[in-house]
């Protein structure tokens, strides 16, 4: 009995591993480079709309801010900001360099 729960113990142990490994990997910071649309399968117009509707979303006050960031096979076809980062002062919100995500 107590064999039968410690190869269970460690089975699960081994995955918990694996999947943390695989979490770990998958946040690991990237380097990006700056591509044009068109390079890497997106349509530089339909940006232009995504553009559009954020704007008229802060326009009409239903939302302060917005930040797009776009990017495909480590190319960044689409970075920037709309809305204000202090909305009583007016003052614009301001595209940061994308990092790793704090914990």
């Amino acid at each position: 009995m107590f064999m039968r729960h410690l190869l269970h113990f460690v089975n699960r142990t081994s995955y918990l591993v694996l999947l943390l490994g695989v979490l770990c990997q998958a946040q690991s910071p990237q380097s990006f480079s700056l591509a044009e649309p068109a390079t890497v399968g997106f349509s530089a117009e339909r940006l232009q709309r995504l553009d559009a509707f954020l704007q008229k979303l802060v326009d009409d006050g239903k939302a302060p801010n917005a930040v797009t960031f776009v990017a495909r096979r480590g190319k960044v076809v689409h970075f920037k900001a709309f809305g204000y980062r202090n909305l009583e002062k007016k003052e614009p919100l301001r595209k940061k360099r994308p990092s790793h995500p704090s914990p």
